[in-house]
Parts: structure tokens; sequence; C-alpha cells
């Protein structure tokens, strides 16, 4: 690893850590000061670094994206950033890297959410979809930019779930919260959200040790503490997700040879066993969820799902356009809970063309991932990571979100980009 590197890898965790702890701050003690310190640093990353690092930087601050906001507002300030990391990319850099199959799909993608906005009323999509083009356009420059690889986007990834983890911990120390009670959910996020993206991050920490055939004692801890936080969530599609990860683990037995396959075995083993002597009661907790009647209706989502999709499919203008918002529907009472399931969200939030034109994105960007920066044959084994997250959303609404899109994007980078350095 070369020094300019490492010294670029610095600027990131420096931004990132400073980020994090001026927030954490915040919260813990209700002081809106630090909040606002923590907004001007993230202005002062726009100026001192490059593009790359900024995407880093909004990486590992992802994870913690409930924690980056100013008590007492519920606004999320990491997506608003991400915006302006975009415009600083045009403005600051002057880089206008724009790959024509994925504007094309862009604009029919809004095409088709303006005629949904026409039909249904709903006006709530025009801040989604100012996140979604600036992802998109930082993805393509990403994707542009010769120094890129998906560590850029892993490292910092997996990082800054650990370190969400490890402040939610000492959030409810400080305030004397109870991690034990079965909705460990980090600060101020949503348990079942905080147990697909833990899932994902171990996932993503599996298939960067496949790709780079490498174990190691910070690997170990970091799958130890996500392996914990999502057991103390008592979330059964963590437990379901992990079934990805198992399966990214026999990949690495298989792909390693000699002392690092025993070193992997013994980690695994010793990573399992210290779970179960320090977390043994969550353990039967989250394990005996699964013998509930409501796990024959994913605890009332097969309800749920049918009464979004019966709504979208009563008829054929519903069908291409969609319903509008699900809100509107718990407004007038027809029903209290929302989709839970980020496709039916997306199928009755813009129908079959608004959501078909926001796949044909994503495909667009998939397509110049493995088109462009693919050095060597897919391995489907990486496959195994993006769908984790996909599998995950089926269980949560996420249209538009930050989360999912990055996660997504990162998916396509571990697929198709090689290797560049170790994790650090």
């Amino acid at each position: 690893m070369t020094d300019r590197i490492l010294q670029q890898k610095k600027k990131v965790y420096l931004f990132a850590i400073t980020i994090s702890l001026l927030f954490f701050v915040s919260h813990c003690f209700q002081l809106r000061p630090f909040s606002y310190a923590g907004i001007a640093v993230m202005l002062a990353s726009l100026l001192f670094c490059n593009t790359n690092q900024l995407v880093s930087v909004y990486a590992f601050l992802l994870p913690n994206i409930y924690l980056i906001k100013i008590p007492g507002n519920g606004a999320a300030l990491v997506g608003y950033w991400m915006v302006l990391i975009a415009l600083s990319a045009v403005l600051l850099r002057h880089q206008r890297t724009v790959y024509g199959g994925v504007f094309i799909c862009l604009l029919i993608h809004l095409i088709c959410i303006l005629l949904s906005t026409f039909i249904t009323g709903n006006t709530d999509f025009y801040s989604s979809l100012v996140r979604l083009f600036s992802m998109s356009f930082l993805a393509m420059c990403l994707i542009s930019s010769k120094d890129f690889s998906y560590e850029d986007l892993a490292e910092p990834f997996v990082h800054g779930c650990v370190v969400s983890v490890i402040l939610s911990f000492a959030y409810n120390a400080l305030l004397d919260g109870n991690i034990f009670g079965g909705y460990f959910s980090a600060i101020n996020n949503d348990r079942n959200y905080f147990a697909v993206v833990t899932a994902f991050a171990i996932a993503v920490l599996l298939a960067y040790m496949y790709k780079h055939r490498q174990i190691s004692i910070l690997f170990s801890i970091e799958l130890l503490i996500l392996l914990a936080s999502g057991i103390l969530s008592n979330s059964r599609t963590f437990v379901i997700l992990l079934s990805f990860s198992i399966l990214l683990s026999v990949a690495i037995i298989a792909h390693l040879r000699g002392r690092k396959k025993i070193l992997f075995i013994f980690a695994i083993i010793a990573i399992v066993l210290l779970s179960w002597l320090l977390l043994s009661d969550s353990i039967a907790l989250q394990l005996s969820r699964f013998n509930k009647d409501d796990i024959y209706t994913a605890n009332g989502r097969f309800t749920v799902w049918k009464y979004y999709l019966d709504a979208v499919f009563s008829s054929g203008v519903t069908a291409l356009f969609g319903c509008g918002n699900s809100l509107d529907q718990i407004a007038l009472t027809h029903i209290t809970v929302v989709e839970h399931n980020t496709i039916v969200q997306a199928l009755f939030t813009l129908g079959i063309l608004g959501s078909a034109s926001l796949v044909f994105v994503f495909f667009e960007l998939y397509r110049l991932f493995s088109k462009i920066r693919r050095t060597e044959s897919i391995n489907p084994i990486l496959f195994l990571p993006l769908l984790c997250i996909l599998a995950g959303y089926c269980t949560i609404n996420g249209l538009y979100s930050d989360t999912l899109m990055f996660s997504v994007i990162l998916g396509f980078s571990i697929i198709c980009l090689p290797n560049k350095g170790n994790l650090t």
C-alpha cells in the first residue's frame, strides 16, 4: 500500500470519526452546538477531500444515518450531504461524467414519476428523485475514476457499521439503556432496518475476505461485534439473512488453502462459541420467536402485501401508475401499517411503469460496472451480499432509500471490481 493511499485513508477516517463523535455527544447530552459543529465538519470535508474520499466518508456515516441528525429534528442529514457531494463534484472538481444509457433510464423514470404524480396527486417523490440522480451521478464518477475500487466503499461501510454498534453500546451505558431487551437497533434506528444492514455488513466483510483470501484478528473482532449486535436486535430477519453469510463462509473455506483455512475455521468456531457464551439468553429469545404462530404469516406481512397488491391491480390505471403514498391509506384508516416490502411499496407507489424504469436505472449502472471495470470473469459467489440486501428489503420499506441505493452500488462493485489493497 503506497503512502499516498494511506494518507487518503487517514483523511477519510479522520473526517468520518470526527463527524460521528460530534453527533454522538450531541445526542447523548442534547447539546445542539455539537451537531452544528458536525455539520461544519461535513461542509469542510467538501473542500478538503476529493470525490472518492467523500463517498468513502459517506459510506462510513451511512450506518449511523439516524445519528447524523440535530436532536429534536427528524431530518437525516446524510442524504442531503450526499447531494452536496454530487454538486461539489460538478462545481468544484468539474466532473461531468455522464453515461448515455444511465441518463436515458433516469429521464424515462422521471417521466414515469411525473405521470404518476399527475394521476395520483402524490408529490412526495421530488426530494427522493434528487437523491437518486445524485447517487447515480456519483456512481458514474466512481466508475470512471482510475483510482476507485470496491474497497473504497466496502472498508468504510463495514468500519462504520462496527463503530455504529460501539457508539450504541456507549450510548446505552451513558443513558442507562438496556441492550438486552430484545430491541437493540443502534442509536435512533429501527430494529428491522438495523438487522438488515448488519446482516449485509457481515456478508460484505466475508466477501472482502473471500476476494483477498485473508483472515485477521481485526476481521474476527468485527465479525463478532456485528454478529452480537444482530443477535441483540432479536430480529428473525437477521437470522434468515445470515444464510447468505453461511454460504460465503463455506465458499471461503473452499477457497483458502493450508494455514489460512485452518485459521478461518478456528476464527468462525471461536466467534460462534463466544457469541453463545456471552449472549446465550438473547440467542434463545431470538430463536424462540420462530416457534410463534405469526411465523406462518411473516408477522402479518402476507396479509399486508395482499392488501396493497390488490389495490394496485384493482384497475389498469393504478397498475400502470400506482396509487400514491401508503400513508394516505393509513390516514383514511383503510389499513394500519405500511407495505413492509420495498417491491410492494414500489408497485403501490409508482405502479409498473415507475417501478420498471427504476429497475432499469440500476440495471444500466450494473452494466457499466461489469462492462467498464471488470477484469476477470464474474464469480457467482460475489452476488451473495447483493442478494442479502435485496432479500432484506423485501421485509421493510426502502423505496429511494439512501441505504438501499448505496448498498446496491456496493454490491455491484464487489461483483465487478478487482482488489486494490487491504482492509485497514
